[in-house]
C-alpha cells in the first residue's frame, strides 16, 4: 500500500536492463496482466506463465526484490521483457488497451486449441466487453460467428455493427435445436 492500478497498458520504453534484446528506448508498448514469473517451473517451461505459483500481476503484486508493483496509472513500470509486446506504428493506444486483456481472453483459447484457420464455424456465448472481442477475432480470423445472447437486445449491434453472421437466443429451443452440431466450437464469454 498505497496500490497503483492499472492493467492493459500502453506506453513508451524509457529504459532497459542490460538483459533486455527485444525492446529498445522510445519504442512503444504494451503490458497485459503480469510483469513476471519464475521463470523455471512446469507451467513457465510451456508458455503458460499464468499458471506459475510466482507469477507476478502488474499491479497489487510484489516483485522478488521485495517491492511493490505499481500498475499502468504510475509514472513507470517494471516488466520483464517476456510479458511486453511491441505496438504497430499508428495504432493508438485506445485501439491497443482493449487486445491486451479481452483480446488475449478470447484469442489464446483459439490458439492453443489450434481454432486459427479461417473457414471455422464460432459461436460466442454472451455480448458484453469480451463478447465483442471475440466476434471481432473470430471474424478478422474467417471464421463464421454466431452470436449467442439470452435476448434480442444485442443482436442489430451483433450483426450490423460487429458484423456477426447469425444471431440466436439461447431461450429459443427451437432455434438452438436447430444450430446444435452447427458449431466447430463455442467461446463461452458470460461470467
Amino acid at each position: 500500500y498505497p496500490m497503483v492500478p492499472g492493467h492493459e497498458v500502453v506506453g513508451e520504453v524509457l529504459e532497459i536492463g542490460s538483459d533486455v534484446t527485444k525492446f529498445a528506448a522510445g519504442e512503444i508498448v504494451g503490458v497485459g496482466c503480469l510483469v513476471g514469473c519464475c521463470g523455471s517451473c512446469r507451467p513457465c517451461n510451456t508458455d503458460r506463465e499464468q499458471y506459475c505459483p510466482k507469477k507476478i500481476w502488474s499491479y497489487n503484486d510484489v516483485y522478488t526484490d521485495g517491492n511493490s508493483t505499481q500498475g499502468g496509472f504510475a509514472g513507470s513500470i517494471v516488466v520483464d521483457q517476456k510479458f511486453v509486446v511491441k505496438i504497430p506504428d499508428g495504432m493508438a493506444a485506445e485501439q491497443v488497451a482493449p487486445l491486451l486483456c479481452a483480446g488475449i481472453t478470447v484469442y489464446s483459447p483459439l490458439n492453443h486449441f489450434g481454432l486459427t484457420g479461417s473457414g471455422l464455424r464460432g459461436g460466442v456465448l454472451g455480448l458484453g466487453g469480451v463478447g465483442h472481442m471475440g466476434v471481432k477475432i473470430a471474424k478478422a480470423m474467417g471464421h463464421h460467428v454466431t452470436v449467442i445472447s439470452s435476448s434480442d437486445k444485442k443482436k442489430v449491434e451483433a450483426l450490423e455493427h460487429l458484423g456477426a453472421d447469425e444471431y440466436l437466443v439461447s431461450s429459443d429451443a427451437e432455434g438452438m435445436l436447430k444450430a446444435a452440431e452447427s458449431l466447430d466450437y463455442i467461446i463461452d464469454t458470460v461470467p
